[in-house]
């Protein structure tokens, strides 16, 4: 994963994977928290802007992510497994 903070003029590498990334998103309420969906790896998470990166809780789906609502996310990799979080993936189910 690359970062720029200058529109693109410049860019430095934050995470390295072999992986393919399928997607990257911020949060609607608060653009530091970003989510990348990482094709092998699962859902990893940026609380600073994306400028590092984790995958709290060892989440292992790599789709698509998207908002259910304001406060949580769903992943999915097939209709029926289907990953919910309403803090951020502090917490989560399946």
């Amino acid at each position: 994963i690359f970062k720029t903070t200058n529109g693109g003029a410049s860019w430095s590498k934050v995470s390295e994977s072999t992986s393919r990334i399928q997607q990257i998103i911020s949060a609607p309420t608060d653009f530091n928290i970003q989510y990348a969906a990482v094709n092998g790896e699962g859902v990893l998470r940026s609380i600073d802007a994306g400028s590092s990166w984790t995958n709290p809780g060892g989440i292992g789906l790599g789709s698509t992510i998207a908002y259910d609502n304001e406060d949580g996310i769903i992943s999915t990799k097939k209709a029926i497994n289907k990953l919910l979080s309403d803090d951020s993936l502090n917490n989560y189910s399946l």
